[in-house]
C-alpha cells in the first residue's frame, strides 16, 4: 500500500493531486473531465478550481528557493516543465484526451521533493478530519455573531466577516492551501486587531472571532510550538480593552 504523504509542503499537496489525476487518465476522457473529478468540481467551477492547482506551482518555487539547497533546486529546475506541464496542460485544449498528462518518472521524484521538504520546509500540522470539521463549526459560528450584532460598525463588520471568511477558504481548500494557508489567514486577523484602534473597541464579538481565530491557526502549528503559538495570541488578545 502506498503511504500518503502528510500534505504539509506545496510539493505534498501537488503529488496528491497528480496521483489522483494519473487514476484518472484516460484517452478517451478529456482532460477538464480528468481534473473535474480530482477537484470535486463541475464544468462551470473548474477554472476557478484549476487556478488553486497552478498557484501550487509558484508556491512550490517559493519553497525551493527559500531552503536554498543546491541539490534540491536541481531536481526542482529539472522537473519543473513537466510538472507544469500535468498541470497547465500547454498546447492542449480541455476537450483533448487526459491520456499521458501524468509522467510516472516526474511524479515518482515529487514524491521524493515532498518527502524532503517535510523536513526542510513543513508548513506545520493538519489535524484530523473531525477536528478541521469543529474548527470550521466554529468559524462558521463566529461568523453568524458578527453578522447579528447590530453595534457593529459597518466597517468593523466587514473587515471581521472579510477575515472569517479567508479563514473558512482557506479549510475548504486544505488541498491546495495546506497548514500555511490556513495560518495566514488567520494572522490577517490578527494583524488586523494589532494596527486598528476602532476594531480593538468592539466589544466582545471582536474577541470572540480572535479566539477562534487563534484555535485555527493552534491546531495548524507543530505540536512543539503550541505554546509558544497560544502565548503569541495571547498577547494580541491583551490588546483588547477589559471587558
Amino acid at each position: 500500500m502506498q503511504q500518503t504523504l502528510p500534505l504539509d509542503n506545496p510539493a505534498a499537496r501537488l503529488h496528491a493531486l497528480l496521483t489522483a489525476l494519473q487514476k484518472q487518465e484516460s484517452a478517451g476522457r478529456p482532460i477538464m473531465d480528468a481534473w473535474a473529478a480530482v477537484l470535486g468540481a463541475n464544468r462551470a467551477s473548474i477554472n476557478e478550481e484549476m487556478a488553486g492547482v497552478a498557484a501550487l506551482l509558484n508556491d512550490l518555487k517559493r519553497v525551493v528557493e527559500r531552503i536554498d539547497d543546491p541539490t534540491t533546486t536541481q531536481m526542482y529546475r529539472h522537473y519543473m516543465p513537466e510538472w507544469s506541464r500535468s498541470v497547465l496542460s500547454p498546447g492542449s485544449s480541455w476537450g483533448a484526451g487526459s491520456n499521458g498528462l501524468v509522467d510516472v518518472g516526474a511524479l515518482a521524484t515529487l514524491g521524493g521533493l515532498a518527502t524532503l521538504l517535510s523536513v526542510m520546509g513543513s508548513e506545520g500540522s493538519i489535524p484530523d478530519e473531525q477536528s478541521v470539521a469543529d474548527l470550521r463549526e466554529s468559524l462558521e459560528s463566529a461568523l453568524a455573531e458578527v453578522r447579528a450584532d447590530g453595534g457593529l460598525p459597518p466597517e468593523v463588520r466587514r473587515l471581521l466577516v472579510a477575515r472569517l471568511h479567508d479563514m473558512l477558504w482557506a479549510i475548504d481548500h486544505l488541498n491546495v492551501m495546506g497548514p500555511e494557508g490556513v495560518k495566514a489567514a488567520a494572522e490577517r486577523l490578527a494583524g488586523a486587531v494589532a494596527v486598528s484602534s476602532d476594531l480593538r473597541r468592539s466589544g466582545p464579538v471582536v474577541t470572540k472571532v480572535l479566539e477562534v481565530a487563534g484555535r485555527l491557526w493552534t491546531a495548524f502549528t507543530f505540536p512543539g510550538q503550541v505554546g509558544e503559538a497560544i502565548e503569541g495570541w495571547n498577547q494580541v488578545k491583551e490588546l483588547l480593552p477589559s471587558a
